[in-house]
């Protein structure tokens, strides 16, 4: 009874990993496509994914600076409304 109960509980084991990595990878690969930060090749046009969290930051500071992402209070006084986009802070 008791080699019966050790092996119905490894087989348990083994199925709750299973079933964590599977359910991991596929958690983990819905997120990656939801928020991956891609730009586009200035040449040929072809996508760029970015990996790492410095380059994230390195393609938002560019996006902000291009277009004039400012927080509300943080705008320069010679800029007006119109010219930028203003957000709450988080």
């Amino acid at each position: 009874m008791g080699e019966f109960i050790r092996r119905a509980l490894n087989l348990e084991i083994k199925w709750g990993n299973r079933i964590y990595s599977k359910g991991f990878k596929a958690g983990f690969s819905k997120a990656k496509e939801k928020y991956i930060v891609r730009v586009w090749c200035a040449e040929c046009c072809e996508p760029i994914t970015v990996l790492d969290g410095e380059s994230e930051m390195e393609v938002g500071n560019a996006v902000a600076r291009e277009y004039h992402w400012y927080h509300k209070g943080c705008k320069p006084p010679n800029m007006s409304d119109n010219e930028c986009r203003l957000f709450d802070r988080e």
